[in-house]
């Protein structure tokens, strides 16, 4: 994912975001928040499967793309 975006605004929205993610998930995969990026904007979503909240961020790409980050591990290739 190549993307352009403020980084202040992307650490209010991880910050926001991450407040959803539980210390002890039921699912590995609910300790990672889904970036999706698409239209101009990237969406942050995070759940603990009771709460879900998505964050657009506006960002300047022409791709799309989603990936899931999870604290501690890299995608980086």
């Amino acid at each position: 994912m190549n993307i352009k975006l403020n980084s202040t605004t992307l650490a209010k929205a991880l910050k926001s975001a991450s407040k959803v993610i539980s210390s002890k998930p039921a699912a590995p995969i609910l300790e990672g928040l889904l970036l999706s990026a698409s239209g101009g904007r990237l969406v942050i979503t995070a759940t603990d499967l009771m709460i879900t909240v998505k964050i657009p961020v506006p960002i300047a790409s022409s791709q799309e793309a989603r990936t899931v980050n999870v604290a501690g591990t890299s995608n980086a290739t």
